[in-house]
Formats: C-alpha cells, sequence, structure tokens
C-alpha cells in the first residue's frame, strides 16, 4: 500500500492518497479551496499537524472514511469567526475538543465565555453559555456559537470521526422549544438538500 509522508504542502486543488502520515514537526495545510481524499488511515504524530483552513465563505475540506482509532492529534479546523462583537455559528468536526481550548480569544460576560449552545428544554428554548474554566468536551454533530474579541480564527482540534455521527434531538416546550442547532460534524461538506443529490442528503436522511 502506498504511505504518503508530508513535510510541508499547502494544497489548493484535489488530492487523493491511500494513507496519510504527518511527521513530527511538521504540517500539512489544505487551503481554503483545497479537497484531499484518503482511503484509508491518517495519522499526525505527537507535534505533527494537519490543519484545515476556511474563510467566511470557503473551507478546505478532508475526506478519509477509514482515518481508524489511532490518528495521533487528529486534524484542526481553522474556522474564520467574526469579530465586532459578532456571533458565528460553527460546527465541531471532532471528538475530544473541550470550550476551553478554543475560548482564549473570545469575548467574557463575567464568569461567561462567548461560546455556547442551544438547549431547547431549558427554559422556552435557549442558548446556554460555558463558563471560562469549563473544560466540557464539546459534541459532535451539536451547532455552538462563538463571539471572538476581534475578527480572526477559532482552532478546533481533535479526531476525525470515520463513521456515521449520530446527533439525538430535544422536543421542548414554549417559543422556541421545537427548534435544535445541529453542526457538520465531518471536516468536509455534505449535501443539504435533494437538488444536491436525490437521497444521499441531509433532509432526506433525516427525515424521520
Amino acid at each position: 500500500m502506498k504511505k504518503i509522508i508530508y513535510t510541508l504542502f499547502i494544497f489548493p486543488l484535489f488530492i487523493f492518497s491511500q494513507q496519510l502520515s504527518v511527521a513530527d514537526g511538521a504540517t500539512l495545510t489544505i487551503g481554503t479551496s483545497g479537497s484531499m481524499t484518503v482511503s484509508s488511515s491518517i495519522t499526525t504524530n505527537n507535534t505533527g499537524t494537519i490543519l484545515i483552513t476556511t474563510s467566511r465563505a470557503n473551507s478546505g475540506s478532508l475526506i478519509a472514511k477509514s482515518a481508524g482509532a489511532d490518528q495521533g492529534k487528529g486534524i484542526t479546523l481553522r474556522r474564520e469567526v467574526d469579530g465586532s462583537n459578532e456571533w458565528t455559528l460553527i460546527g465541531i468536526p471532532v471528538t475530544g475538543e473541550t470550550s476551553s481550548d478554543i475560548d482564549d480569544n473570545l469575548r467574557t460576560s463575567g464568569s461567561n465565555s462567548a461560546i455556547g449552545y442551544f438547549a431547547p428544554t431549558t427554559g422556552a428554548g435557549q442558548y446556554v453559555y460555558f463558563t471560562t474554566d469549563d473544560t466540557s468536551v464539546l459534541v459532535n454533530g451539536r451547532g455552538y456559537l462563538v463571539s471572538p474579541s476581534s475578527s480572526g480564527y477559532v482552532n478546533i482540534t481533535g479526531t476525525m470521526p470515520s463513521t456515521s455521527v449520530l446527533y439525538d434531538l430535544e422536543d421542548g416546550t414554549g417559543d422556541y422549544g421545537n427548534w435544535n442547532l445541529v453542526g457538520n460534524p465531518y471536516p468536509s461538506y455534505i449535501n443539504m438538500t435533494d437538488d444536491a443529490d436525490a437521497s444521499n442528503n441531509f433532509i432526506t436522511v433525516n427525515t424521520s
């Protein structure tokens, strides 16, 4: 089996490989217009980095259907966010990331950090925010909102899922209790409607 070891490379286009291993101290960057598909496993060693960058309009894409459990530290999605007290909705395309790990550059209000999620069964449906010292693990598939102190990026690091992600919806009451905020659980685009794919799309698959 072919194995590709990258030290430093920026992907502007589509790349395909069978196996991907990033050496210690090396960074593999998939740019905002880049796309990479790996048919077998991916591995980032202790100080190696797989970095997927985004802009407000575009995002790099990494597909690895058999990424495996032994990914090292996994991948990092560098998510561009709006500043000037604006809020950005984000998904968490990894497992193992914590709220305290991405809130360094976020606004604060009292003991709360500007990162939270929508809770349909809390009150009449409302946002719940993490405290600045909260180390809760962020849920793959749940949507979050963040507000940075200035324009820039939020780095989301962890192991990417290599199987189907199941996220249970909640049905609350009140003005907003029937709403849920979900996030893309993968570091790649997904089809949303049958205009994108007649059967393999988010709405059709989750109709029930």
